[in-house]
């Protein structure tokens, strides 16, 4: 059976940090980028860069979701979710 969520939420990633976390988020935003040419996905490293932050605010716009370019749960949600469906945002 496949599970909705990849990961479970562990807090807030923004700008400036860096970790495994956001590197799964990048690789997340990679793959759901193949769907949604206005994502325009950053390169996965680990590091929460101005790129991510531009992405992130995209899909939170798509969403609906305030567009602050922070992954609070909502956001995280949201993304992770179109992932394990493969789902595009159009």
């Amino acid at each position: 059976m496949k599970q909705p969520y990849p990961l479970a939420f562990n807090g807030p990633l923004k700008p400036g940090s860096q970790s495994d976390a956001v590197w799964l988020l990048q690789a997340m935003l990679s793959a759901i980028g193949r769907h949604y040419i206005n994502i325009h996905p950053p390169k996965p490293s680990g590091q929460y860069d101005e790129s991510t932050r531009q992405s992130i605010m995209r899909i939170q716009r798509a969403c609906g979701l305030t567009p602050d370019g922070v992954t609070d749960e909502k956001t995280w949600e949201a993304i992770t979710l179109m992932f394990s469906r493969g789902q595009s945002f159009t």
